[in-house]
């Protein structure tokens, strides 16, 4: 019996530690010191060069890996966002507020397309918009459309006027950071009720 307690003792000893190991926050900014960075086209003339080695060279061997495709990374910021911990608010572009204000705008006009043109549709039909959502000075706006649709056939009418619905949407968001372009999926099941 000891040895039983022992051992799952022992287990979540290994679980705690592997959950704390997944959840630590790893840092995407790396700090690189000012002379392991790339020289900037300004400040060229200015970089140290190796005084052994002719001019030409370190500016042959840039453009050879150039040509190869190697990119020098030195210096640059991850692009990764950090990630969340538990209990930690969910952060995105586009505040939740807006995207539900934007659906419900877009619900009565989804609704007309849904009573003009029911014919053909399936018990499981939906309609689900791709918006690539743009916010500018306080008016979001949408920049790209893309309309999926389930359970209903490849040429119905919905699909034409759900789409027109949804590239004419615009909605006031005042005091909103402006967003050069976020996805938003916006899922309608069919028939709108």
């Amino acid at each position: 019996m000891r040895s039983r307690a022992w051992l799952f003792g022992l287990v979540a000893v290994a679980v705690g530690v592997a959950v704390v190991l997944l959840l630590w926050p790893r840092s995407t900014s790396h700090e690189v010191p000012a002379e392991h960075q790339p020289p900037t086209t300004e400040g060229a003339a200015a970089t140290p060069r190796d005084p052994a080695l002719p001019d030409d060279v370190e500016d042959d061997a840039r453009a050879k890996a150039v040509e190869k495709g190697v990119r020098d990374r030195r210096g640059e910021v991850g692009t990764m966002p950090r990630r969340r911990l538990p209990g930690d608010p969910a952060t995105y572009p586009i505040q939740q507020p807006v995207i539900a204000e934007l659906r419900a705008a877009l619900r009565p006009q989804i609704k007309k397309c849904s009573d003009e043109h029911a014919s053909g549709m399936g018990p499981r039909a939906q309609i689900m918009g791709s918006l690539r959502v743009a916010v500018h000075s306080g008016v979001v706006s949408v920049v790209e459309v893309k309309v999926d649709h389930r359970d209903m056939p490849e040429t119905s009418p919905v699909i034409e006027c759900a789409r027109k619905a949804f590239a004419s949407a615009q909605l006031r968001a005042e005091g909103h950071d402006d967003v050069e372009g976020h996805l938003v999926r916006l899922p309608f099941r069919m028939p709108v009720k």
